[in-house]
């Protein structure tokens, strides 16, 4: 019973994928297939006060649909505070801006600040995936990325906001 029900479960997958190329060839858009494309892991050491805190991050797109797209990113740190009081923790400022882009032009965007949670946990993770910037009801094929860039200011160095432009994901459709 078992090898029949993998080969009627083929058998839908051989019938589905066809129907889908012959959508396609009769000139009504097909469905987008699902697909995520990230940026490699980008790691940044940042002068804290104490230890450096290290920061691992990489950035994403995804298809869901041929009309929906979502940009998002992963964080990790270690060697990040104890304390968010001014004057005894790592960072007055850590705001990551996620954007989705077609082809460099800005859809959409949203940030975020990490910096009580950094200032607060030796080590930790964000994951921002059910956040993201997203963008729908658009059938544009081709062009689409997830780009990012954290703002930050380091407590007690006496300077101003810096950023960090992060490698944006490779293109999807």
């Amino acid at each position: 019973m078992r090898e029949k029900t993998r080969w009627l479960t083929k058998a839908a997958a051989v019938a589905a994928l066809a129907c889908g190329l012959l959508v396609s060839l009769t000139g009504t858009p097909a469905l987008a297939a699902t697909v995520t494309k990230c940026s490699g892991e980008q790691h940044k050491s940042f002068p804290t006060p104490g230890n450096d805190t290290d920061v691992y991050i990489t950035v994403c797109i995804h298809t869901i649909s041929t009309y929906e797209r979502l940009a998002w990113y992963y964080l990790s740190w270690k060697d990040g505070g104890d304390s968010d009081v001014d004057d005894d923790r790592k960072f007055d400022k850590f705001t990551v801006q996620i954007r989705i882009e077609r082809y460099d032009s800005v859809q959409n965007d949203i940030s975020q600040s990490l910096r009580a949670s950094i200032n607060t946990h030796s080590t930790g993770t964000y994951d921002y995936t059910g956040y993201g910037a997203g963008y729908t009801d658009t059938d544009r094929l081709g062009g689409w990325t997830a780009d990012a860039t954290v703002t930050y200011n380091i407590d007690r160095d006496g300077e101003g906001d810096y950023k960090w432009q992060l490698t944006g994901s490779p293109q999807v459709t």
